[in-house]
């Protein structure tokens, strides 16, 4: 069914009852502000604000005419925030699924089921700046956090690599002159280790600091089959960053970060028993009850279930400034492997299993010219060049003859080769036309080239493709500030994303060609009441266009697996933040989403079917937070701050098959708290976490796969944690 005038007419009509993105705890905590460019003059905040970059320049993120959520290091650390994952249950909008370590990032429904090397995400991620290709790249701890930004919408002009969707941005704290040193170690449940600190120093002429981060867990899926535990945490990271100031004007800051990530989030998958009564295809047929799960927590898998994955970002910033004129050079490079098994079957019974490895690099250089200071006309111009190359191999198993025979028989042997090249040039320009009302226009053309090859090594076919695209990407703005601390703003803004590759394509046509969105906000951000309530507002509505959909159904016992782009889809909604301080250390925080979404025409290759009237995949109708946090000083030994939070989102449904209705997850709503003692002299403190404290059973993945199988994977159960922490 499509959507009609008067509920797109009602979503916009929410900028009075919808935010632009959570600016959450507006305290005077600025731990999340880093230094500002040489070029740039919006770095000195007021107190209470928080320094971004989301428009490739330092300003509050009040001042930002766009949607935004951002989340400093401090603030994470108080609500037990300490991976990826974790982070869309503090950002509506935001949505992250896992499966066999599959990773898919929506924003506002906006994200990407392509499973190749071939296909790019929906998002731009970055880390200090960094493009990341890989959606799996982004999965993961977080830590040594200066702050976090989370951009909604396309971002068509500054942020124009397959940003349909929006742009994840974090940045790791930035090195001091002065020594400062910090971290923890903590323990909790599942036998949860973990340990985190960094060290900064130097002089006016370079600073270094080298951070590092260690968490490991048992896991909280048990594997009955051979008393292993599944779901479990194995991270190392360590980052070092450089930098030089050899004179006033010049500043160079290199960092690299280096992830060992031996994970199992997503691998205590299993079989719904409950689905799949065939008796000559459902394997919930086939294997007896002693080889099927007991429950979620409790299952029976018998191929090798492992997740290896191991990572490097380095990138290097030069900021130069001319006086009238700064330059910016950005220049990033990106390793990525894994080796993962899976037990594809989710029983105790050789039906079938896969094994995957992939490794991938990419290398990038943006050259930035601006305008400094504040001038009736403000511009900026940049360069993007951008390369990437990578492999894949899957072996895929299946036994014929099961659950009686143990002899498997490769069902795919696939090795794929892709390469990527993309040049695009943009620019921006704002003009103040009174000193409340700024013009604000900017294009990006883009061209993008891809190539690649796959072998079938069981029937000795191959396939060769490659692809051009060339787009030109507008956005148009328009902000008023009628005071110091309201400010309202309109924009429209194009974005696109390159077509790819399929290397698993069993149609025959594995190109697929870009998708593209407009996306039209409105919406006012403004603090009242002597800064005290913060409120921050808006509606949207995208046209989403040429969407590039996976389907992959088993149809008479064969795997179809295509993608193409015959969908379309119209999304709308609303967004509201509300934060206020009652004094005396109390505080609430409060942000909702509503959002809309109807999908037209989306053509399954797999069934020759097509589907209208269906919402985006991790798009949920509702989304949000409540908050509460209190501190109070207890004299003489020290203080005391609390946190506790109710997070929610509606029904969902999840991206690896679309064509099924089976492949969704209801209602979630997870009681998280913290609370912390800190010693007198500020540098010491005690700190308790607990996240799904009332023990939630929630997924975190369905595939379907009927009538052979219905494979889910679960979310973490309650779990606390003690920290003990120090910051000198």
């Amino acid at each position: 069914m499509n959507m009609t005038k008067s509920r797109i007419l009602l979503a916009l009509g929410t900028a009075w009852l919808a935010m632009p993105g959570v600016v959450q705890a507006q305290t005077a905590d600025t731990t999340g502000t880093t230094a500002a460019a040489p070029s740039d003059t919006a770095g000195s905040a007021a107190a209470g604000e928080i320094t971004v970059t989301a428009r490739r320049r330092a300003e509050t993120a009040q001042s930002v005419p766009a949607s935004l959520n951002v989340m400093t290091g401090a603030q994470m650390a108080r609500i037990g925030l300490t991976d990826t994952f974790q982070l869309q249950n503090n950002t509506p909008g935001l949505a992250i699924s896992v499966a066999d370590r599959e990773v898919n990032v929506a924003i506002r429904g906006i994200g990407n089921n392509v499973r190749s090397i071939g296909a790019d995400p929906s998002n731009a991620a970055s880390i200090n700046g960094v493009y990341l290709p890989r959606a799996a790249m982004v999965l993961g701890q977080m830590f040594d956090v200066e702050r976090v930004e989370v951009l909604k919408g396309p971002q068509g002009t500054l942020y124009g690599r397959n940003a349909t969707g929006g742009a994840i941005n974090m940045i790791g704290k930035m090195p001091t002159k002065d020594f400062e040193a910090d971290g923890y170690v903590g323990y909790g449940s599942y036998n949860m280790v973990r340990a985190e600190g960094g060290v900064s120093g130097g002089n006016d002429l370079i600073q270094v600091r080298v951070a590092a981060n260690y968490a490991r867990s048992d896991g909280y899926t048990y594997n009955l089959y051979n008393g292993t535990q599944l779901d479990n945490t194995n991270y190392t990271g360590v980052r070092g960053t450089i930098t030089l100031t050899p004179t006033s004007n010049l500043k160079a800051t290199a960092f690299w970060q280096h992830s060992v990530d031996d994970s199992g989030l997503g691998y205590g998958i299993s079989l719904d028993p409950s689905l799949g009564t065939e008796a000559s295809d459902s394997y919930a047929s086939l294997a007896p009850a002693d080889a099927q799960r007991v429950d979620p927590r409790h299952i029976r898998v018998n191929s090798p279930m492992y997740s290896r994955r191991r990572g490097d970002v380095g990138g290097l910033t030069v900021d130069w400034n001319l006086g009238a004129v700064a330059v910016r050079s950005i220049s990033g490079y990106t390793w990525y492997g894994d080796a993962d098994s899976q037990d594809t079957d989710g029983t105790a019974y050789d039906f079938e299993y896969q094994k995957t490895n992939q490794t991938y690099r990419s290398w990038s250089e943006e050259l930035q010219l601006f305008s400094t200071g504040k001038h009736k006309l403000e511009w900026l111009l940049g360069m993007f060049l951008y390369g990437d190359s990578g492999t894949e191999n899957i072996d895929y198993e299946y036994n014929p003859g099961a659950p009686t025979s143990t002899n498997y028989s490769p069902a795919a042997l696939i090795n794929t080769a892709a390469q990527s090249a993309s040049q695009a040039v943009y620019g921006q320009l704002t003009y103040h036309v009174t000193n409340s009302f700024a013009a604000i226009v900017g294009g990006r053309y883009t061209h993008d080239h891809k190539s690649g090859q796959r072998f079938q090594t069981i029937d000795k076919s191959a396939l060769s493709a490659e692809l051009s695209n060339d787009r030109f990407t507008p956005s148009f703005q328009l902000q008023w500030k009628p005071s110091s601390t309201v400010m309202f703003y309109a924009n429209a803004v194009e974005g696109y994303k390159s077509g790819g590759i399929n290397g698993q394509d069993t149609t025959g046509n594995p190109v697929f060609g870009p998708e593209k969105v407009w996306s039209y906000e409105g919406g006012m951000k403004g603090r009242f009441f002597d800064r005290r309530l913060t409120i921050n507002a808006a509606g949207f509505y995208m046209d989403y266009s040429h969407i590039q959909f996976r389907s992959g159904l088993v149809t008479a016992g064969v795997m179809k697996v295509a993608v193409n782009n015959a969908a379309s889809a119209k999304i709308a909604g609303g967004e509201l933040s509300a934060d206020y301080n009652f004094g005396n250390g109390f505080s609430l925080n409060s942000n909702f989403t509503y959002l809309h979404s109807d999908v037209s025409n989306y053509f399954s290759a797999s069934t020759g079917t097509v589907i209208n009237g269906r919402s985006l995949p991790l798009a949920p109708t509702w989304s949000g937070s409540v908050g509460a946090d209190y501190t109070r000083s207890l004299g003489k030994i020290g203080s005391v701050d609390a946190h506790v939070e109710y997070t929610y989102r509606s029904r969902i449904i999840f991206p690896f098959t679309y064509d099924a209705t089976q492949n969704t997850d209801g209602p979630l709503g997870l009681v998280n708290a913290t609370i912390r003692w800190t010693h007198p002299n500020g540098r010491f403190y005690v700190e308790g976490i607990g996240r799904n404290l009332t023990d939630k059973l929630y997924r975190v993945n369905r595939e379907d796969f009927l009538p052979s199988e219905e494979l889910e994977a679960f979310g973490a159960p309650r779990t606390v944690e003690l920290r003990i922490g120090f910051k000198i």
